[in-house]
């Protein structure tokens, strides 16, 4: 009965799902013209801040769907370029951190500066852009703040002595307070039992993150839980309990119950490719005599391609079977 009823939510949700899948490349005229005017400087920033932006764009609209589902309303116009801008946002204010070595203050004095660097122009257009167009703006500096905080506290990841419980920590703080800034985009007031269920999403899709960027984060020295891990099962076992934690967690949120069990379905899909991806680092570990050893693999066996199809195939068949 599971599978039908799975089957029966799946399918409301998956035409806006596809819809958003599709046009990932978000070339969407409203957006370009807006940065056209009011942010050229988007534009002119470097090849590897353009692709994360598409990235963030497409992470962005994901989770944007999840907060307009549980409502029951669609998302609006004004809404939708909300949420553009702050996933744009994401990946600009992240090369402060880890390119341009920023700490908070300094970046508390480019927000209110004058400067000619393209990303500095754009970090601060954008947050100023965004706090006005805000309908939370106390909410959006509170958890603005918060984000930053976690950011900065997460330059502990670049060395080797973090412990596991503090690393666990920043990973929740990291995703958690920046999807709670998400969601102060859309115009209806966060209820406070929404709010600890975001931020235990965004801790989870952080680690879902985590688990897709190891080779990444390897290359550049970046400590994870992923990256310390040496047995994948238990590692599994962990992300599989988180995940039912929290949808237990939604089930119980004040809202239409149908609109819950989609979000419950959206979700799955979303962390049910890192189930696909961590069967690939346990065949590794397999090969490996039964233990995990990421720095010794290439980078074609560290990176799982949910472009496939037999990929994409197992991803429907996993949630399906939740």
């Amino acid at each position: 009965m599971r599978i039908f009823a799975n089957l029966a939510y799946l399918s409301s949700v998956a035409p806006r799902f596809i819809s958003l899948y599709r046009s990932r490349t978000f070339r969407r005229p409203e957006l370009h013209d807006f940065l056209q005017q009011h942010i050229p400087e988007t534009f002119k920033l470097p090849g590897v801040l353009q692709r994360r932006i598409k990235h963030y764009l497409f992470a962005n609209a994901i989770t944007s769907q999840w907060f307009t589902i549980i409502r029951g309303q669609k998302i609006n116009d004004d809404e939708k370029l909300n949420c553009e801008l702050m996933g744009l946002a994401t990946p600009l204010f992240d090369a402060l951190f880890d390119h341009l070595d920023y700490d908070l203050q300094q970046i508390e004095e480019m927000l209110s500066g004058i400067s000619n660097d393209h990303l500095l122009v754009a970090c601060r257009k954008l947050y100023q852009i965004s706090l006005k167009r805000s309908k939370h703006p106390k909410l959006f500096i509170k958890y603005f703040n918060s984000t930053m905080n976690a950011q900065e506290r997460s330059l502990q990841q670049k060395t080797n002595s973090i412990s596991k419980n503090i690393l666990n920590e920043i990973t929740y703080q990291k995703g958690g307070f920046a999807l709670l800034l998400y969601r102060t985009a859309l115009h209806n007031a966060i209820i406070e039992e929404e709010k600890a269920v975001i931020f235990q999403l965004g801790g989870i899709m952080q680690l879902h993150n985590d688990i897709f960027d190891l080779h990444r984060d390897l290359s550049e020295g970046t400590v994870t839980l992923m990256t310390q891990c040496n047995d994948i099962p238990p590692f599994r076992e962990h992300f599989r309990h988180e995940i039912q934690k929290i949808k237990k967690t939604i089930l119980a949120l004040p809202y239409e119950k149908s609109n819950l069990n989609q979000l419950n379905i959206l979700f799955s899909i979303a962390v049910n490719s890192g189930f696909i991806c961590l069967d690939q680092f346990e065949n590794l570990q397999k090969k490996s005599g039964g233990i995990f050893q990421s720095e010794k693999y290439d980078r074609s066996e560290l990176i799982c391609d949910m472009e496939k199809p037999k990929n994409i195939l197992r991803n429907i068949l996993l949630t399906l079977r939740d």
